[in-house]
């Protein structure tokens, strides 16, 4: 076995292999030019890691194996030999590796499928019925199933597992770094504004009343700021721990929407992102207020980093007709039709934003739709917008709330 740099033809084939594969699949083979080419996928639809083993060679190893080797232990045939009976082949992509016994002298037939992850290989087995006597007391059973497949195919399950696991484990290992990382990212930021302005206002190095206002402001935005990714992570240690309660209250949510989306606009105009609220007067449902700003925060935290400086983010408040309705409109590349469900769970960041280099610890868009499921509400993202991303959260609505209570 060798591993090899294949040709662009052979490439292009093994890419093809590899789109193919399942999610769980470690790795996958190709038949080419009478060459069985192993690939190893680190990534999603990447292959690499390539091994070619002439189909020659494999066909005379498993040939050896095949003959030399007992399919059946002699404790179940009481060491009679059943080679008369017993008829194996194993094939690849339509040609024939290895093969025992005479295919007329076998009753039951049984013929089973790896995979794409294994070039398509079949395993078919023969048993004659004249074997009963030999495998199992008082003849075959009732289901007549042959005790040989159930051995093949518990092993086929058992590699299956192993090699789900393994990928499994990889894939929380990345994520722990991601996580790790874009949370140190995300703290550090806001508490370096923080340290820097107050170091210049201590040593009074500002030269006029705005500066000082202007180093005052800075370090309010960053504190608020850090207050939101504490939040963040509060709310999301507690879903873990299952112990996350909400306390509801019939409130005016254009009001409550207004008030969070001022105070994210220092974050926002830092980002050159222009918010706009477009709400009626009164908008009504039976929400947790502290729960609200967290879900209304994530979302615009979302929609500026994702669309990018000069542009343009919406909110917007309804009544339906029998739930408040919040849609928030980005400008940014949008989310694609595969991910739309993906971008829910914890820890997933998606290839558009690792390529771009966006920061973040993976978990906003999970506490969103916690904290939307303990309200008895739905979040998801719209699939009929010709630009950008709308993301739309929906709360049961509890009547009429006057405006004194939250307009204040």
């Amino acid at each position: 076995d060798s591993t090899v740099s294949p040709p662009s033809d052979i490439g292009q084939d093994v890419h093809a292999a590899a789109v193919k594969l399942p999610e769980s699949a470690y790795f996958g083979t190709i038949v080419v030019h009478d060459t069985l080419i192993v690939f190893n996928r680190l990534q999603k639809d990447v292959a690499t890691g390539f091994f070619a083993i002439p189909l020659t060679g494999l066909n005379a190893t498993l040939q050896r194996i095949v003959d030399n080797d007992a399919v059946i232990p002699a404790a179940i045939t009481h060491g009679k030999s059943i080679d008369s009976g017993l008829v194996v082949e194993v094939a690849l992509a339509g040609v024939r590796l290895a093969h025992r016994g005479a295919a007329k002298s076998a009753q039951f037939h049984s013929k089973h499928a790896v995979g794409t992850a294994f070039g398509d290989m079949t395993v078919a087995v023969g048993l004659s019925e004249a074997l009963a006597p030999d495998l199992v007391i008082g003849g075959l059973p009732g289901s007549r199933l042959p005790f040989l497949i159930g051995i093949v195919v518990l092993s086929l399950l058992l590699l299956v597992i192993a090699l789900v696991q393994l990928h499994q484990r990889e894939k929380l290992a990345r994520l722990r770094e991601d996580f790790v990382a874009g949370t140190s990212h995300e703290l550090r930021t806001p508490l370096a504004q923080i340290r820097l302005f107050a170091e210049t206002l201590r040593l009074e190095r500002v030269r006029s009343d705005s500066e000082r206002n202007h180093a005052l402001i800075v370090i309010e935005r960053e504190a608020r700021r850090l207050e939101h990714l504490v939040e963040n992570l509060l709310h999301f240690s507690r879903a873990e721990r299952g112990t996350l309660q909400i306390a509801t209250e019939a409130l005016n949510l254009a009001a409550l929407t207004r008030e969070i989306v001022s105070e994210f606009l220092p974050l926002a105009l830092k980002a050159d992102v222009t918010v706009v609220v477009d709400a009626p007067s009164v908008v009504s449902a039976n929400v947790d207020a502290g729960a609200w700003r967290q879900i209304v925060l994530n979302l615009l935290d979302n929609a500026t980093k994702y669309g990018g400086g000069n542009s343009r983010v919406v909110v917007r408040l309804e009544n339906a007709a029998d739930f408040a309705r919040l849609t928030i409109d980005d400008e940014g590349p949008g989310v694609d039709l595969a991910d739309r469900e993906r971008i829910w769970k914890k820890f997933w960041r998606g290839d558009a934003a690792r390529a771009a280099g966006t920061t973040g610890t993976g978990i906003g868009l999970a506490t969103v739709r916690d904290l939307v499921l303990l309200h008895g509400g739905s979040c998801f993202v719209d699939r009929n917008v010709p630009r950008g991303a709308r993301f739309h959260v929906h709360l049961p609505m509890k009547g009429p709330v006057p405006l004194a209570r939250r307009d204040a």
